[in-house]
């Protein structure tokens, strides 16, 4: 999900209002790799956010 907000909606500031359609791992060369830095500070961010509730998910997967 978080490729398509930056790679096809534009959810970054960094990459732009670009699409890069839904074929993006076969058609971005490596001056738009700046989308797996996006992704990677995105999901970061989330976690770091979210990080009571990622361990609670956490926790009751190493129960089950």
């Amino acid at each position: 999900m978080t490729y398509e907000q930056v790679a096809m909606y534009g959810f970054s500031d960094k990459v732009g209002l670009v699409s890069f359609g839904e074929d993006i791992c076969k058609r971005y060369s490596d001056q738009t790799a700046i989308i797996d830095e996006e992704v990677r500070a995105k999901t970061v961010e989330l976690i770091e956010r979210h990080k009571e509730q990622v361990a609670q998910v956490a926790e009751l997967l190493m129960e089950k």
